[in-house]
């Protein structure tokens, strides 16, 4: 199952929890569904904010599982691969970062047109099926447990939902700490751009001086 795919169902997993939260907070609270007003419900809230907290409690522990799995997954992937190459393989190998983008693509090319007949290396071949079996066990292994956890905490979630808890603060704050979350990560992800550009420009102005490069009339 592709990331679209999981992000879809993400999205259904949190309108089913909003939906449920909701008619949960106006069962708790004993009103009907049209009664709305928030001071003849008995809610500190209105019953929109527990329908999203409950999405809230539901999204988080998906999207933990899938940054998770994003971060991890290939290179668990790659040294399993690796390790079922053969010994005299690995110590041919020039380069085995080529070798397994060599078997990533093989990979690819089998998945998408099945060229198994069209590989002449039977070891690469037989990598490039390990890396598949590899990819799919991994990605319903990872569809699983995101579903399983986002399931559990949306129950806990749901079992939770009390008139007197101030929903509408919790969810405000959740949302506070997700904008900060964000513009941390955007502040951090410039920061690293921009060292990275100044520790690549000290390393070439310390083989090139800076008056060579801008006035210099030899081109290598």
């Amino acid at each position: 199952m592709n990331s679209t795919t999981l992000i879809l169902l993400i999205i259904i997993l949190c309108g089913f929890g909003f939906y449920m939260g909701r008619k949960r907070a106006l069962v708790v609270a004993a009103v009907r569904e049209g009664s709305l007003q928030r001071n003849r419900t008995g809610l500190s809230a209105l019953p929109r904010y527990y329908g999203y907290m409950n999405s809230v409690w539901i999204v988080i522990p998906a999207l933990l599982v899938l940054g998770v799995w994003a971060l991890f997954s290939n290179s668990i992937i790659e040294g399993l691969v690796l390790d079922d190459l053969p010994a005299e393989v690995i110590e041919k190998a020039d380069n085995l970062n080529l070798y397994m983008n060599q078997i990533k693509i093989t990979a690819e090319q089998m998945s998408a047109q099945g060229i198994t007949g069209q590989v002449d290396d039977p070891v690469l071949l037989n990598a490039a099926t390990d890396y598949l079996h590899y990819e799919r066990t991994s990605s319903w292994i990872r569809t699983g447990l995101m579903i399983t956890l986002a399931c559990l905490a949306g129950l806990l979630a749901y079992r939770r939902i009390r008139p007197s808890s101030n929903t509408r603060h919790q969810f405000e704050k959740v949302l506070e700490i997700l904008l900060m979350s964000s513009a941390l990560i955007a502040i951090l992800t410039t920061a690293g751009i921009l060292l990275s550009v100044l520790f690549e420009a000290a390393n070439f102005f310390g083989k090139v001086p800076i008056t060579e490069f801008m006035f210099g009339t030899s081109w290598s």
